[in-house]
């Protein structure tokens, strides 16, 4: 998560996998301090409503919907959101690389606001057991993030960044169950990990 700044863009890349166990999905977040967050996601498997955006609330629920874009499994897929301070909106975009297929959302109510929050990660149902080691569920590339000001840069700025890593319990003492892994391609690009958190506290 980047803070700090105040921002207007973020995206990055991932490829779709196959549906498994778990549930879970790969997302790009601008939020703010007293304004509600806009999210865009994709889903594993691919299909009609794997894109999903919302505001305030998590995708794929009560609120918000989904792009039409129906990415297949093993597709590469851009997912971003972009605010335009002028027009007082956000635009989420998904383009699927594969099949160079793009769909888009503009997002206007609930959106007026300052983010000051730009955010790249995973979202995860936490299973009833554990995995038997630990696996990999998504790898972001070609992160940016951009702001009002037209900075441009990647996970690790120029801003403060914070590593988010999710615990049994939801606190710092709880066993890993879910964090990124280092990053790589001059901070461009890392994986999401689901933990064996039976053994081990994360790596």
């Amino acid at each position: 998560m980047d803070s700090g700044r105040w921002f207007r863009f973020v995206g990055t890349t991932v490829q779709v996998p196959a549906t498994g166990a778990y549930g879970h999905y790969a997302r790009v977040s601008l939020r703010g301090t007293n304004v509600a967050g806009v999210t865009l996601a994709i889903k594993p498997g691919g299909g009609p409503g794997s894109v999903g955006w919302a505001v305030g609330v998590a995708p794929f629920g009560m609120g918000g919907g989904t792009l039409d874009i129906a990415p297949a499994a093993g597709d590469t897929v851009r997912i971003d959101l972009y605010y335009d301070k002028a027009g007082g909106g956000v635009t989420a975009t998904a383009t699927d690389l594969t099949t160079n297929v793009t769909a888009a959302q503009a997002i206007g109510a609930g959106t007026t606001a300052v983010f000051t929050k730009a955010e790249i990660g995973t979202a995860l149902d936490n299973p009833a057991s554990p995995p038997t080691a630990d696996s990999r569920l998504w790898r972001f590339t070609d992160a940016a993030v951009t702001t009002t000001t037209g900075l441009h840069g990647t996970v690790t700025g120029p801003w403060t960044t914070s590593t988010v890593v999710d615990t049994i319990n939801g606190r710092p003492s709880g066993q890993v169950v879910m964090s990124p892994s280092f990053l790589f391609n001059n901070n461009a690009n890392f994986g999401a990990w689901i933990r064996d958190w039976l053994t081990k506290t994360g790596s």
